[in-house]
């Protein structure tokens, strides 16, 4: 069994398995280029596919890594709405406009991988 990286429309990449005959693979590898990553599939289904963030300010150049930080946190947030309590789901939409509304890129910086449960624990402790 081989695998090979594929790069999915969103342009995030997945494995797709190489066994077995030529058009049962070439198939699979046409089917994951045409599709999207699940992540941005929920995003998309949420209407979250065009984000309105804030815009980020930094003079050191750090800004396209916060915003890179930045999306994954939102793609993420999307995800879980998917699968939450219709109950909580004003909380995950607060949530969803704090990640949105956060400009500061040396916070994005140092939160890049807890910035998700730091900010549900902002709106609500025990929601993430």
């Amino acid at each position: 069994m081989g695998l090979k990286r594929v790069f999915r429309r969103c342009k995030h990449s997945t494995l797709a398995d190489t066994s077995g005959s030529y058009t049962v693979v070439a198939a699979r590898i046409r089917a994951a280029e045409t599709s999207r990553c699940p992540e941005c599939e929920a995003e998309r289904a949420l209407g979250h596919d065009v984000p309105r963030f804030v815009p980020l300010w930094d003079e050191e150049g750090r800004a396209v890594e916060a915003d890179h930080i930045r999306r994954r946190v939102l793609r993420q947030a999307c995800v879980l709405v998917v699968h939450a309590p219709q109950d909580e789901l004003p909380l995950y939409d607060r949530l969803i406009e704090r990640i949105r509304s956060l400009g500061d890129v040396e916070w994005w910086l140092d939160h890049r991988d807890d910035a998700l449960v730091y900010l549900a624990h902002t709106i609500q402790p025990g929601l993430y």
